[in-house]
């Protein structure tokens, strides 16, 4: 069962609508995807095609059909629906049927009989011309042979939006058709393919799959004794063993995939009755457990396999034929399910026709990278069909990028919270965090080096950055946040560069909860007030510019002109100088270290050599005291260690009162 054709005029928003459902190299449906705003028309092309599956439905089974009461429509016709300064609306839908071509027209208009004499409608589209004129309403149905067998022969699935509001369109009186198990009745439908309470549509037939058994049964030699001259050899002795069904492994497949884990789905017993799933993270006691968009796309898989086992045997999901119609199918779908799960679970179902609607930029980015052209993607209302494979690039792209902040998050909030344990279980300590991880080499070397601070020297601790995925201002500023949430009795203090203007505070220190402090590295004599620099700036240029052996140093970033070329020789060239310098927030005292683009190379030699030192290499040398690293002055960095005295003393005092 798959539409083959669509055509809507003057219908709500929707002006001119034409599409004809296409099918792949394979003859397997190809999905379609409805896109817009809010108002689009979207929904309300769907509409058309559940009414007319409803109606055709209704003259194959006379005696009655479960999707709604009695003899009610389930749409509800509006001439309020016929596009503002127009005067009749059309809907056409062709579906094929077992190879039979069954037809909806629905027609609606202000003026019937000027529609007629205009010849906006034909008489041969209306199912009765007295009634349309009477009621302004026709709707037409031509089902050409199509019988109950036929109408079986393929799964028909609808998943509509009324999960959260009811549409204007929509006939109330059939809200409580959702029953699914109907006594059989002959030329009485005994399901509903219009789908709402999707747990309880699929619970109990989930149940019966898991406790149906398969065993085999294995032979293996004993381990007897063979006796002398007796007729005895081996003897075999049979075990059995339970296997997954071939639904039960369909099944563990989706929910695998739904997991994005490999997981085990265990049995229910007489004592527990519960599906439950284990991965390697987690377990889960009952699907009932699962979030709300993992359940949504389960039960959407599971009513899948459900409807095609009311009248087939033993199948793979690749047998599974129809068409299944959802709406709004990103509701409560995390990016991740829009982008990798969900078009992984289409997929399964080769040969069901798949309409959605979807507002997820990143659903459509995941189903083009499934299915590559054989989906059809339509903005409503205009019906243009979107090529753009540009689009669904940078979607990914988007999609990447936001995954990569997220587990940034999630990691960053794990190492935060690693740490607080550790704060527990140490006492009145000075906890040092920085930015970057040569700043606790650096505040290492200077605190051993001066003099007069051994009151607090002893109770220093520098978190240990170099464990950190992520570093910089911003990675400190999180955790200073963060550590306001614990509870003990150590003093906190995050120390910021004074590189970036949007972390640079007036004040000589703030106090945040849980005895938690942060500050701005002061200005040493040799800087001014307005230069932007790192704890490397605490040492004179002259100290910066160390050569090592092998004629590597550090360079400042005013050591080089526009052209990124040194001032001195005109022969050392920093690419990243000429593509940064014209920029308003660039910074003359940026350290060039060798990292990235901060590369610098000899003009004649070319670039087979870096003579740039990394910050790593440069603190190391003076750690080991190499030869011209050994006698540098880090009597500024008492400026550093005064404010964290300071700290010290008022918290001090402030937690005795």
């Amino acid at each position: 069962m798959n539409f083959q054709k669509i055509e809507i005029t003057n219908y709500g928003n929707i002006e001119n609508f034409n599409y004809t459902f296409r099918k792949n190299e394979l003859s397997n449906p190809v999905p379609l995807v409805l896109i817009g705003k809010n108002g689009s028309g979207k929904t309300l092309l769907i509409s058309n095609l559940i009414d007319c599956l409803v109606e055709l439905k209704r003259k194959i089974y006379p005696n009655g059909i479960q999707e709604v009461n009695s003899n009610n429509y389930y749409k509800i016709g509006s001439l309020r629906y016929i596009k503002k300064g127009q005067n009749t609306s059309k809907v056409y839908v062709d579906i094929s049927i077992n190879e039979k071509i069954a037809n909806y027209i629905d027609i609606m208009s202000i003026y019937p009989e000027e529609a007629l004499e205009k010849n906006e409608v034909l008489v041969k589209e209306l199912d009765s011309e007295k009634e349309f004129k009477d009621t302004r309403f026709s709707k037409k149905i031509n089902i050409n042979n199509v019988n109950i067998k036929d109408f079986e022969n393929g799964v028909l699935l609808y998943f509509p939006s009324d999960k959260f509001y009811q549409p204007m369109w929509y006939n109330s009186e059939n809200y409580n058709r959702i029953n699914y198990d109907t006594n059989t009745s002959v030329r009485k439908s005994r399901t509903n393919f219009i789908k709402i309470d999707l747990l309880d549509n699929i619970n109990d037939w989930l149940n019966y799959v898991y406790l149906d058994k398969e065993y085999i049964y294995k032979e293996e030699p004993s381990n007897v004794e063979i006796i002398p001259n007796a007729d005895i050899g081996r003897v075999k002795i049979s075990t059995v063993e339970r296997r997954l069904t071939k639904m039960q492994q369909l099944i563990n497949k989706i929910i695998n995939i739904i997991k994005d884990d490999t997981c085990t789905v265990t049995f229910p017993t007489r004592k527990n009755r519960d599906i439950q799933i284990k991965g390697k993270n987690f377990y889960i006691s009952s699907i009932s457990q699962l979030s709300t968009g993992e359940m949504f796309l389960l039960a959407i898989s599971i009513s899948i396999m459900k409807e095609w086992d009311i009248d087939h045997d033993e199948f793979g999901l690749e047998d599974i034929e129809g068409c299944v119609i959802i709406d709004e199918i990103d509701v409560s779908l995390h990016i991740d399910y829009c982008y990798k799960i969900l078009p992984k679970l289409m997929k399964l179902f080769p040969k069901v026709q798949f309409i959605i609607t979807t507002h997820s930029p990143f659903l459509l980015s995941g189903l083009k990278r499934e299915y590559g052209n054989d989906i059809d993607i339509i903005n409503m209302p205009s019906g243009e069909k979107m090529n753009d494979i540009n689009a669904f690039d940078e979607m990914a792209r988007a999609y990447d990028i936001l995954e990569l902040e997220t587990n940034n998050i999630i990691e960053k909030n794990k190492e935060l919270e690693e740490e607080n344990n550790r704060l527990k279980k140490l006492n009145n300590k000075i906890i040092i965090y920085t930015e970057g991880k040569t700043d606790v080499e650096y505040l290492k070397l200077a605190l051993g080096r001066l003099e007069g601070y051994d009151e607090i020297k002893e109770k220093i601790e520098f978190f240990d950055i170099k464990n950190y995925q992520n570093t910089g201002d911003a990675e400190l500023s999180k955790t200073f946040e963060y550590l306001q949430k614990g509870c003990d009795s150590n003093i906190k203090i995050c120390i910021f560069d004074r590189d970036n203007k949007s972390y640079i505070i007036d004040d000589a220190y703030i106090r945040g909860n849980n005895n938690v402090y942060k500050f701005n590295i002061p200005i040493p004599k040799h800087r001014n007030k307005n230069d932007l620099i790192s704890i490397e700036h605490y040492l004179q240029d002259k100290e910066l510019k160390t050569e090592d052996k092998e004629g590597r140093r550090m360079f400042l970033a005013n050591e080089f002109n526009e052209f990124g070329l040194d001032k001195k020789t005109n022969k050392l060239m920093c690419k990243y100088i000429s593509d940064n310098i014209e920029k308003k927030d660039f910074n003359p005292l940026i350290i060039i270290d060798g990292s990235n683009t901060k590369k610098v190379y000899h003009i004649e030699k070319g670039k087979t050599k870096n003579y740039a030192l990394s910050k790593d290499k440069f603190v190391e040398n003076i750690k080991e005291n190499v030869p011209n690293f050994d006698k540098f002055d880090f009597s500024e960095f008492e400026k550093i260690f005064n404010v964290i005295k300071k700290i010290e003393e008022e918290c001090t005092s402030q937690n005795k009162e």
